[in-house]
């Protein structure tokens, strides 16, 4: 069985992002700053939604996009779509983005709104806010239970 160079790169970036954000949030998690343990995985989650919005919207460019965006439509589709398909396109990106993170608020920015004026700024706002709640209810569960112990 022959593995094509499209598939290795769809499969690196998304290992390379997937890996890179668990260690920033771990490394923000434990970090005393509590200035630099918010703003640096924002920052980050927010480039990382601009990043793969870009990435799927030049997906002619980058034959790895579309591998990743049949892989992963199905299963978005059915599992938000169908759900929030009674409220409007921009709030059901934005509660996509909030409860699934900067690569889903991508997708469904790519998906819903490709005609959006302003959709980058959108997915980065919206990755922003994923990663800062995300990143809340971590350093949340990791200061009580370090004031149990």
């Amino acid at each position: 069985m022959k593995i094509k160079a499209p598939y290795v790169k769809a499969f690196l970036i998304l290992l390379i992002y997937f890996i890179g954000m668990k260690i920033i949030f771990i490394a923000m998690v434990v970090n005393k700053n509590t200035l630099l343990a918010f703003t640096f995985p924002t920052i980050v989650g927010g480039l990382g939604g601009a990043f793969f919005l870009y990435f799927f919207d030049r997906e002619h460019l980058f034959e790895s996009a579309k591998i990743i965006k049949a892989k992963k439509i199905k299963q978005f589709e059915e599992k938000y779509f169908k759900r929030l398909s009674h409220h409007g396109e921009l709030l059901s990106t934005f509660i996509i983005g909030l409860i699934a993170g900067p690569f889903f608020a991508s997708l469904a920015v790519h998906l819903l709104l490709p005609k959006f004026k302003y959709k980058y700024p959108y997915v980065i706002l919206i990755s922003s806010l994923s990663i800062f709640i995300t990143m809340s209810f971590y350093r949340g569960v990791f200061n009580f239970i370090r004031q149990l112990s």
